[in-house]
């Protein structure tokens, strides 16, 4: 799960969710990505976080996912900005 949240002093914040279920893989598995990229076998692309190209892992990650939903709002969290700063 990835969260971004952009919050202000005064006034509600925006919240932003992604999620990415995955397997954990028997054996390390790539050379791409950090951390649990070589283990993480995400089953509807049959490949690990690290077999992966960037294009791929940012489509289907958890915080691909939330940062999709950020810019698929992104004028209109300009705006809320604008009105709260």
């Amino acid at each position: 799960i990835c969260i971004i949240s952009i919050a202000v002093p005064m006034g509600s914040s925006l919240i932003y969710k992604g999620t990415c279920e995955g397997i954990i893989a028997q054996k390390s598995t790539g050379r791409q990505g950090f951390g649990y990229d070589p283990i993480f076998y995400y089953p509807n692309l049959k490949k690990t976080f690290a077999q992966m190209s960037s294009e791929e892992k940012n489509r289907v990650s958890h915080r691909g996912r939330a940062m999709a939903e950020l810019q698929r709002d992104f004028d209109k969290v300009l705006i809320w900005l604008r009105q709260r700063l």
